[in-house]
């Protein structure tokens, strides 16, 4: 919230002092490569421990994903003169995130001492994305504005208020014979697909970037160096797609499967079934699909994603 509050602060200052000065209109378009890396689990990002019984012990290899931060971006800005070699700006850009893909193999050993050989694989790949809509008030400070050449730095603040980061995950079953049957009845060459939608909290992040304009009169061309540093946490996760060997399964599945909400800590109370076990069990404690706790959204700790990048922006600035 405060930092909510300070974002609009400083738009409101901006807009005070630019009022009654020069302005100009900026238009941008570019690519930006990742610039950080985050460590995730595949088991993130799969449903695998609801799809198999407790008895089995599951490990799930971790990969490194990269930052989402990477893609086409496009923007533009409304700017106005404050001084000399000092301009405001108050700018929109849209990031539509490269593809980032992620694999990882998870291993189902029924723990059956007379056949340690008998295990099952699960390959699990994924597909994320995002697409994202961002506020960007900044100060930019340049050269001489009458010069052909005019070399500048922009600096300042980035706020998405839109968007969504969509994960595609598809779990394709080897399965042994005795495996097939009970207690496990799982399917070999099964395929399960998946498609998540995540949304993220209101956070702050910075931008800045260095250029340098061509003027053609009114008209300037410019080039310049972006970086964005931004880590946005999560705010919830919908399941909107889920089958199996193509067939649409999505309504077999319980309200704890189909969302999760994010925070920052949880406890023996939250609706999680490693946390609050006994509200996912019947009176036999056995897991039960018709339990209370499957009846709700499940809670879980935050995932924070990373969307930091640094890239080249193409554009043209109209001045009036």
């Amino acid at each position: 919230m405060k930092k909510g509050l300070l974002f609009f602060v400083i738009l409101l200052t901006g807009l005070h002092f630019s009022y009654g000065q020069r302005f100009y209109v900026r238009l941008h378009g570019g690519y930006g490569m990742p610039a950080t890396k985050e460590a995730s689990s595949i088991r993130d990002f799969t449903q695998i421990k609801q799809l198999l019984p407790d008895t089995v012990a599951k490990s799930i290899d971790k990969v490194n994903i990269t930052t989402l931060g990477g893609g086409l971006q496009i923007g533009g800005a409304v700017g106005a003169k404050l001084c000399d070699n000092l301009d405001f700006e108050l700018g929109v850009h849209y990031l539509s995130g490269a593809n980032v893909k992620g694999s990882a193999t998870v291993v189902l050993d029924p723990g059956d001492a007379n056949n340690p050989d008998i295990k099952s694989y699960v390959s699990v790949t994924l597909a994320r994305n995002t697409r994202q809509i961002r506020v960007t008030p900044s100060l930019v400070v340049h050269g001489n504005a009458d010069k052909k050449w005019v070399p500048y730095a922009r600096f300042g603040l980035m706020m998405p208020v839109g968007g969504k980061t969509i994960t595609n995950v598809s779990q394709t079953f080897d399965v042994p014979v005795p495996m097939q049957g009970p207690p496990f009845y799982l399917k070999d060459d099964s395929v399960i697909v998946q498609r998540l939608e995540t949304k993220g909290r209101l956070t702050l992040g910075y931008q800045s970037a260095i250029g340098v304009q061509y003027n053609i009169r009114k008209l300037g061309v410019f080039a310049e160096v972006a970086h964005q540093a931004l880590s946005v946490g999560a705010d919830r996760t919908q399941l909107v797609q889920y089958s199996e060997n193509g067939n649409d399964r999505l309504s077999t599945k319980t309200p704890y499967e189909k969302e999760t909400l994010y925070f920052d800590e949880l406890n023996a109370q939250s609706n999680n079934m490693e946390y609050n076990p006994g509200s996912f069990q019947n009176s036999f404690g056995d897991y039960d699909p018709n339990a209370p706790g499957f009846q709700k959204s499940k809670e879980d700790l935050r995932l924070v994603s990373q969307f930091s990048s640094i890239g080249i922006n193409l554009g043209v600035r109209l001045n009036f």
